[in-house]
């Protein structure tokens, strides 16, 4: 972690990549080069270093967050990080990967109410946001939105997991017959996320977009969406929802097929109705 630290203006500006997964991922590196570089311009900070200290060195020193409140201060309440909340947040994910839903929502129920206890916003909404997918990929939508709503109210001051919010919203409306609403959130959404500069968590984003486009037979949009997410995962090395774009291409290719299909005959037909038409007498 004290690598990550010490290295913190490289990755504001995008260097230093190699570095910082030693200590990380592929996934963190664009979330912290994001968050930091946002930050930097919203609260004018000269250095981002405070900031990685405050989020990292809860972990890095142990959790001995009494030691880093006295280092950083306010910085550790608003953007630290605690092992316990974020090895919960990391377990739901885990364990839903597993075929463990049930063990996934009960860590990340418990790094909930870690995370309200320790009265840490930016940990509280990362929960949030965590249990909002794995939802989603268990196709808990009325829990989901449940889980956006507080999601959206207490990311409103944290424009990285707010618009990642809003994403997740579009889709829970694009699977209760709202396609056209949805899609324009999901894309509002993606905008502001990429706005950050974020990178992370775009594939699964964009997948989500193509099926909401093959939902309201947009298909050849949908595998546009595809097509990027396919060479985001190709940059940054982003895996994780690989799997899934792959089955959904082939999902909408097929749907493709299908349209091109059905659209021949139906021109197929049309023409023999009208050589079939008599001639009107002169």
């Amino acid at each position: 972690m004290n690598i990550a630290v010490h290295g913190s203006h490289d990755i504001a500006s995008g260097q230093s990549r190699e570095v910082f997964s030693v200590a990380n991922n592929p996934g963190t590196y664009h979330q912290c080069r994001s968050f930091v570089g946002r930050q930097r311009k919203a609260e004018d900070i000269d250095s981002p270093k405070p900031i990685l200290a405050a989020r990292f060195n809860v972990i890095g020193i142990g959790g001995r967050i009494e030691q880093c409140v006295a280092q950083h201060g306010l910085l550790v309440r608003q953007y630290g990080e605690d092992a316990g909340v974020s090895s919960h947040n990391v377990m739901g994910s885990v364990c839903w990967a597993l075929g463990f839903p049930d063990q996934a929502r009960q860590h990340l129920l418990a790094g909930r109410q870690l995370a309200q206890r320790l009265a840490y916003p930016f940990l509280l909404v990362q929960n949030l946001w965590r249990s909002a997918v794995v939802l989603q990929c268990c196709g808990a939508i009325t829990e989901m939105v449940g889980h956006l709503a507080t999601l959206l109210r207490e990311a409103e001051a944290i424009p990285f997991w707010h618009a990642g919010g809003v994403v997740l919203q579009g889709w829970t409306m694009t699977q209760q017959r709202e396609e056209e609403t949805g899609i324009t959130f999901m894309r509002q959404g993606l905008q502001a996320w990429q706005a950050t500069g974020a990178e992370v968590a775009r594939p699964y984003y964009l997948t989500l977009l193509a099926q909401a486009y093959g939902m309201s037979g947009q298909v050849e949009e949908g595998l546009r969406s595809l097509d990027e997410a396919f060479q985001l995962v190709a940059n940054t090395g982003e895996r994780w929802w690989e799997i899934e774009i792959y089955r959904l291409y082939g999902e909408l290719t097929l749907q493709s097929s299908v349209q091109s299909l059905e659209s021949q005959e139906e021109n197929q037909k049309a023409k023999v109705k009208s050589q079939k038409l008599p001639t009107p007498d002169l």
